[in-house]
């Protein structure tokens, strides 16, 4: 098997980074390979990190020559068994999705360049599975007030002491002082958000961590590398646009250090930890480290700070293109034509949590896929805004339709058989065919 496919990767660890990754080929022997490896790593760790083994099944899959790779046999029958996995085409009548119960299909290729950062991801999305079995999945949380001034400032110092506490062994807890005091004083400005912050380092935070934990020990790396250079990408992120946001990616950068810090001070941290605890309450607590709120005077104790001077003057620039950036999102949803999605217990997406924005009623994506019993629809630009039980997406200019198939310069769409597209005043929709 050398004969070269394109294969690509997704993971909720790529999309909190970039859904639009670098071209590379892979090899099948090279996609063989993180299979290989990711069970490897598996079995290397064997439960010493959460009592489970994370090997589970798991797909890679070229939506172009649909050429797919498997480490399970699939119900349908339709790959072929060779060595330890199992290989085929798809026709265009099956997704990956129906071959069986899959952690995660795999479709675009990772911008990562290091191996175990490659097979962390796999990790990444097993955890993901088995995190309600290990009671430590958390319930929903909205963290919109990522999108605020103030917010975005508090989160960016406390990762950016984050960053230095575990880069500094000899001054961690001075580190790790400074990072918690702009933690709570961002829970003072925000404290309906408490909950919803915690919950999602708890729930990306940990799968993140466990990820690079597992795949590191087996290729004998530091972790704090692969931990740096999400928090860079993440945090470091100089789009003044304001098309980038915080709200579904800081979790990835803060819950990871943090697990790693209880890592080097607290070694049964990962026994006590549930879906409801804070980690850096956890670690607070086992360092008996005490902040007075009541004096937390940030805005002017670190005026002088480097740092802190770097992210004021990046956020004042962000904040005025921000509003702008929403004001004119919203502009165009009011005065184009749309086409309405229905959204359902069938209906899944993959986005850039990094691009989203929330509205009061509804949040906004500049691209998806997005899938359901309806069809498949890849949104490319123009966007769409999703509400609590339709997806709008722009229409630029006119639609051609052959077939199955709909096309527009935004987006194309392929409906499901028994589903139609309609007119109406505001655009299209669509809705299942009425037989008469």
């Amino acid at each position: 098997m050398n004969k070269t496919i394109k294969l690509y990767l997704i993971s909720a660890f790529l999309l909190s980074v970039g859904y639009t990754t670098i071209a590379q080929q892979l090899t099948i022997d090279s996609a063989t390979y993180y299979l290989e490896a990711y069970k490897s790593a598996c079995y290397f760790d064997n439960g010493k990190l959460w009592g489970i083994n994370f090997y589970t099944n798991q797909v890679i899959f070229d939506k172009n020559s649909r050429y797919t790779i498997s480490n399970f046999k699939d119900t349908l029958g339709v790959l072929k068994h060779s060595g330890e996995f199992f290989y085929g085409y798809l026709p265009d009548t099956i997704k990956p999705e129906q071959l069986g119960l899959s952690t995660w299909i795999h479709k675009w290729l990772s911008s990562s360049i290091n191996n175990y950062e490659n097979v962390g991801i796999f990790i990444h999305e097993a955890f993901h599975y088995f995190q309600d079995s290990l009671r430590i999945k958390p319930k929903g949380f909205n963290n919109k007030q990522m999108n605020e001034y103030n917010a975005r400032i508090s989160i960016k110092m406390e990762a950016h002491f984050l960053a230095k506490a575990i880069s500094n062994i000899d001054s961690t807890i001075n580190y790790l002082k400074d990072a918690i005091k702009w933690r709570l004083w961002r829970q003072k400005q925000f404290p309906e958000n408490i909950v919803d912050e915690k919950r999602f380092e708890i729930l990306e935070g940990l799968a993140q961590y466990t990820g690079n934990y597992i795949a590191c020990k087996y290729y004998g790396i530091n972790i704090v590398e692969p931990a740096l250079r999400i928090y860079h990408t993440i945090m470091e992120n100089k789009d003044t646009s304001g098309t980038t946001s915080l709200e579904r990616s800081f979790a990835y950068v803060s819950g990871q250090f943090y697990a790693i810090l209880l890592d080097r001070f607290y070694q049964n941290w990962r026994k006590n930890v549930s879906a409801n605890s804070d980690l850096a309450n956890m670690l607070m607590n086992k360092l008996n480290l005490e902040i007075d709120t009541s004096k937390l005077d940030l805005l002017s104790d670190y005026k002088d700070n480097k740092k802190f001077k770097e992210v004021i003057e990046f956020e004042t620039n962000r904040k005025l293109h921000f509003q702008e950036h929403k004001l004119s999102i919203l502009k165009k949803f009011s005065q184009q034509k749309t086409l309405s999605i229905p959204t359902d217990s069938t209906f899944h997406f993959a986005f850039n949590p990094s691009t989203m924005i929330t509205f009061e009623d509804g949040t906004f994506f500049p691209y998806f896929n997005a899938s359901g019993n309806w069809g498949e629809i890849k949104v490319n630009t123009g966007g769409g805004i999703f509400y609590e039980k339709i997806v709008k997406v722009l229409i630029n200019k006119d639609i051609i339709i052959s077939e199955n198939k709909v096309t527009n310069t935004n987006w194309v769409l392929i409906l499901n058989k028994g589903w139609v597209l309609n007119k109406n005043d505001n655009g299209y929709y669509i809705s299942k065919k009425i037989h008469r």
